[in-house]
């Protein structure tokens, strides 16, 4: 083989390394030593561009973007209202905020592209919008990433994965028809759940993958209501059965989900399944005080049993036999209401056990077929 020039390009702002010879692959490497990221400071406008705005720093001195440079948004700026006014593909993008809460919009073609991801750290918010197709992950370990627009959080090659601590806020925007994978763990951001909406009522279409990567609460607030909802979706663990709490004022759905979980734990507000819902067997559901597990005339028998803890078990919907079954005993810790709405029908299998007393409620029809104790 001959030999001949070795032509260098040009690395990304910041970025610096050395170019060396490894004899014993026969290569040639490049070897990165110090990674440095353009940090925002919006001192020239608000508008993240290519090549022509000063509204970046790199080591203290002002610069413009181009594409490939790794970006941080911090509380360097005083102006964290980002608008991406055409198509950027930096590097990498993180956001360590603490006393700035960002909003990044898009205007005209702009969107954020290429095959970055971001990372959201820190304990403040980031408002993220825009139609965007970059093909990374985003990673969310601290604070709150909040949802603008169904396409914020770019194809779906990538994963979003939310940190113990950190919360992703749906914010009343549907993700139904992006299939975007999401991966919850832990309690989230001062315990809002891990997966959170403050907003959104009426048609709980949300989601269609949820992943849960270890034990999670999900949280809805007061007066909102998400999940899944219409057509088919999955909510599966990955690395065992993990349990799943809901959390916070508001009501979640489980409406033609296959769900696939550990223990299920209703600390507050509402969780409901819904129609051709699959729950799997082998795990149980507890109620606590004040909060209530409501049926919806599902199609498919509950095969888990359930723990009262002064908590409600709620039938709001029927339409017609073998629906609203539950397979499972119910076991009363203390006093627990058992509600059937006018009209409904439900069909107890299993006995109803434990020191507290049930109080049934509503004009509907309760049948209990076993021995209780």
């Amino acid at each position: 083989a001959g030999t001949g020039p070795v032509a260098t390009g040009n690395l990304p702002q910041g970025v610096g390394g050395t170019v060396t010879n490894n004899p014993a692959t026969k290569t040639i490497e490049l070897v990165v030593n110090h990674v440095t990221p353009l940090v925002w400071t919006a001192t020239s406008s608000t508008v993240w561009d290519v090549g022509a705005s000063t509204n970046w720093a790199l080591s203290s001195a002002a610069t413009t973007y181009q594409d490939g440079d790794n970006v941080r948004f911090d509380d360097s700026t005083a102006n964290p209202g980002v608008v991406i006014a055409q198509p950027v593909s930096p590097g990498s993008v993180l956001f360590h905020n603490t006393g700035v809460a960002y909003s990044i919009a898009t205007a005209g073609p702009g969107k954020l592209s290429g095959n970055t991801g971001i990372t959201k750290d820190g304990t403040n918010r980031v408002n993220l919008g825009g139609v965007n197709d970059f093909t990374g992950d985003v990673i969310i370990k601290n604070g709150i990433l909040e949802l603008a627009n169904a396409g914020a959080l770019g194809a779906t090659s990538g994963a979003t994965c939310v940190s113990n601590g950190a919360t992703l806020n749906m914010k009343d925007i549907r993700l139904t028809s992006t299939l975007e994978p999401i991966y919850i763990t832990g309690e989230g951001y001062a315990g809002l759940g891990a997966l959170y909406s403050d907003t959104g009522n009426g048609n709980a279409d949300f989601l269609r993958d949820l992943r849960l990567s270890g034990d999670a609460w999900v949280g809805a607030a007061a007066g909102a209501r998400f999940g899944f909802s219409d057509v088919a979706g999955t909510v599966t663990c990955v690395g065992g059965l993990h349990k799943f709490t809901k959390v916070g004022g508001g009501q979640f759905d489980f409406e033609e989900a296959a769900v696939t979980v550990g223990d299920i734990e209703v600390k507050e507000g509402v969780l409901q399944s819904a129609n051709a819902t699959t729950i799997n067997a082998g795990y149980g559901i507890t109620v606590q005080s004040g909060a209530e597990f409501r049926i919806y005339r599902i199609a498919v028998p509950l095969a888990r049993p359930f723990i009262l803890n002064n908590g409600l078990i709620n039938v709001s919907g029927w339409n017609g036999a073998g629906q609203n079954q539950l397979e499972g005993d119910i076991t009363l810790n203390s006093a627990g209401t058992f509600q059937v709405g006018s009209g409904f029908e439900a069909t107890l299998t299993k006995g109803v056990k434990g020191s507290g007393a049930l109080t049934k409620t509503g004009a509907g029809l309760l049948t209990m077929s076993a021995a209780n104790t």
